[in-house]
């Protein structure tokens, strides 16, 4: 295994940027319109084909993200948990403010805040607290292994959940949305850092050639089961499907070879992640998702596009705005945290 760089650059922050902007487009496809029928494709065939091809261009979004993690590695200290969580919380509260200062929503009950807290509206969130307690042993492993255990492994672990998720109605790994998926693409994305070979150093361009070949293959899948009338293809488009897989690791590998440097890039992407808390909070996504849906069914093709865009640029940039507010109350909390902690040490001195 080769020596890893600690080092975070700009091209990997960009990638973080690309994968929360894909969440929106995510949410913005068959969340909102919802899963094309055989009477859709019947009605407007190109219509159909453009909302699969973007499903199949946007699905990457989820296990990219969990992917850099691993890329990275986790090192998992209670101040960077802490962080995360006060993220999630400050910026899903100042939603609820918001909204509740303009009259959007009502005071929470009792059992909302009990939501609130144990994170009930944001699954991912609690899927990858998990993966997070997980990833001291996650790390070790992957670290102790020799490359042919961890490629055993992978494989298993993969061929497993391809027969999980392929053969049977329901499964533990939830389509990919559960912790168990997130530790396999983690230790995936630990493999793929610490052990390079000829399938992840091709050119980039091969990388990104891979990407849209696998999002052009899952788009025919999904016409053909559109087209007989079947229920497969939302298989296909789940964060466990192998082509799902397969181009997902093909972003993260085309993003690697990228060299960028750029202060802007680092500076929005510190705050990327509150794209899907704001636009993903309970205050919020039935207002995103509704607009959306009633522009595709009363506007010309054009429109709903500009429409789209622009609903996804105004969330985009109030989310980066609102958490740049929170980053400056967390600042403030270490700051006074470390003051508190200087006082007691020097305190313990002078006795």
């Amino acid at each position: 295994m080769i020596k890893e760089k600690k080092t975070r650059e700009s091209n990997m922050e960009l990638l973080r940027i690309v994968a929360m902007t894909l969440v929106l487009v995510v949410h913005a496809g068959f969340y909102s319109l919802g899963t094309p029928v055989l009477e859709d494709l019947q009605a407007d065939a190109w219509s159909v084909f453009f909302r699969c091809l973007s499903e199949s261009f946007s699905i990457v979004c989820v296990n990219v993200f969990v992917l850099i993690s691993g890329w990275y590695g986790i090192h998992a200290k209670a101040s960077k948990l802490a962080g995360f969580l006060f993220q999630v919380l400050c910026v899903s509260m100042g939603v609820y403010i918001i909204m509740l200062f303009i009259g959007k929503t009502n005071v929470m009950t009792t059992d909302d805040w009990r939501r609130f807290f144990l994170f009930d509206n944001y699954w991912f969130v609690r899927a990858y607290i998990i993966l997070y307690i997980f990833t001291p042993l996650l790390n070790a492993f992957a670290e102790k292994s020799s490359k042919r255990g961890l490629e055993l492994f992978l494989l298993s672990f993969f061929v497993w959940q391809f027969v999980r998720e392929f053969m049977a109605k329901e499964s533990y790994f939830i389509h990919g949305n559960s912790p168990l998926s997130f530790m396999g693409l983690y230790l995936l994305a630990r493999y793929l850092r610490l052990c390079p070979n000829r399938f992840t150093q091709f050119h980039r361009r091969y990388d990104l050639f891979v990407y849209l070949s696998v999002t052009l293959v899952t788009t025919a899948i999904a016409m053909a089961c559109i087209c007989a009338g079947m229920e497969y293809e939302r298989r296909f488009y789940a964060y466990s499907s192998p082509l799902v897989v397969i181009a997902s690791v093909y972003v993260l590998l085309f993003f690697s070879k990228i060299s960028i440097k750029s202060k802007v890039i680092n500076w929005v992407a510190t705050s990327c992640f509150a794209i899907y808390i704001v636009h993903c909070s309970p205050f919020l996504f039935p207002i995103y998702s509704d607009h959306i849906h009633e522009w595709f069914l009363q506007c010309s093709t054009g429109i709903f596009l500009l429409n789209t865009v622009l609903w996804m640029v105004v969330f985009f940039v109030a989310s980066i705005l609102l958490d740049k507010i929170r980053i400056v109350f967390w600042n403030g909390l270490v700051w006074l945290w470390n003051k508190a902690k200087g006082n007691v040490g020097s305190h313990a001195t002078h006795q």
